[in-house]
């Protein structure tokens, strides 16, 4: 049922790649919603914020879970729309995999503004992107005030956070789950997964084998440049 009614979401509202349309609106969503998502970065770039630091041990632990709005890792696509309403824009049927779905949705906590970037597999939650902003840019003090404002309170360890020194951090909550936070110049940047899902496992397999032909592809290119066999 709630498929069906995932199915019913208005027209405008998500971008379906085999029929995406070719006007002035729909370009400029389809420059921010698909080439800008988490599921367009490469290989290198997810894998860093979803594994690397679990892997090495170089984390800090969460007294809690982390579950922004109510919301939790493998919670279902039905369980999303009634929690959070219907999604400003919707993403689907993309090359990547099968039955992957990418909402958005934009809240507002206070004095920040946090877009969600939902992204489910097999209608599973698997993978999320927050960006949290300000009315100004975003500085290294300001990300710094932000995670302890948010995270503070739940941490285990007496740590020194400061995006002056490092720009990446990554906590691990009670359940095991890998919460990544780095800032840019706009935002300050949660990423939230399971380490050990099947999707995100999925998801590493085919974006490493992409980075693999893209980077014979370009080895091959080089190589033809001054010298040829």
């Amino acid at each position: 049922m709630c498929q069906y009614l995932f199915r019913l979401l208005p027209g405008l509202l998500y971008l379906s790649y085999p029929k995406l349309k070719s006007n002035y609106w729909y370009y400029k969503k389809e420059d921010y919603y698909q080439y800008g998502s988490l599921a367009k970065k490469d290989y290198h770039f997810i894998k860093r914020h979803t594994q690397n630091l679990i892997q090495s041990g170089d984390n800090y632990n969460l007294n809690g879970y982390f579950s922004p709005f109510r919301l939790k890792l493998g919670i279902s696509v039905c369980r999303t729309l009634k929690i959070m309403g219907n999604p400003g824009f919707v993403v689907k049927n993309t090359p990547i995999m099968r039955r992957y779905y990418i909402l958005y949705y934009k809240k507002k906590v206070g004095a920040y503004k946090c877009n969600f970037e939902l992204h489910f597999h097999k209608h599973q939650l698997f993978l999320c992107q927050i960006s949290v902003s300000e009315k100004h840019l975003t500085s290294a003090s300001s990300s710094t005030a932000l995670v302890y404002r948010f995270l503070g309170k739940y941490l285990k360890d007496d740590i020194d956070i400061n995006f002056e020194k490092k720009s990446h951090y990554q906590f691990m909550d009670n359940e095991s789950s890998s919460i990544s936070v780095s800032n840019d110049s706009f935002s300050t940047r949660f990423i939230f997964t399971n380490p050990l899902n099947d999707s995100l496992d999925h998801l590493l397999a085919v974006k490493h084998k992409d980075c693999k032909k893209n980077q014979d592809e370009e080895n091959r290119t080089y190589d033809r440049v001054f010298v040829h066999g």
